[in-house]
């Protein structure tokens, strides 16, 4: 049996996953939706993160097969008003636009609620060439 790593969970659920299992990048910060999508794909090698820079991180680490990402990874984000600073799935649709093409994962999945943001999100990725869709949070 293989576990596969949930990031930013402080631990690993056990998987079915093989060599050949499809690779998988999770992000969103809404805990109800981490648990929805984890037990809808029991037996993937799913890699569940909560903030920009673990999803940095993981891209860094892992090609993934797909990725599905949130635009608004805060709840004060989500309300329109984002902390000075803070980064946002648009900031994470721009790093993976700057990897080199063969590191970044094959098909792109943005599931954000907003709008504009999941807009934003697939007109930075479709410049580059990449792969994605705009489907919103069903689990």
């Amino acid at each position: 049996m293989v576990t596969a790593s949930i990031a930013g969970v402080g631990g690993s659920i056990p998987s079915r996953a093989t060599k050949d299992c499809m690779k998988i990048l999770f992000l969103d910060d809404d805990k109800d939706r981490h648990r929805k999508f984890k037990m809808n794909r029991i037996g993937m090698d799913i890699t569940a993160v909560w903030t920009y820079a673990d999803a940095c991180v993981a891209l860094t680490k892992t090609i993934f097969d797909e990725a599905y990402l949130d635009h608004d990874l805060s709840e004060m984000a989500a309300a329109g008003m984002p902390a000075p600073g803070e980064k946002t799935g648009t900031h994470v649709a721009e790093f993976i636009a700057s990897l080199p093409e063969e590191k970044r994962p094959k098909r792109i999945i943005i599931h954000s609620f907003n709008d504009d943001g999941r807009r934003r999100m697939a007109r930075i990725l479709r410049e580059v060439g990449v792969r994605c869709v705009m489907e919103k949070f069903t689990g």
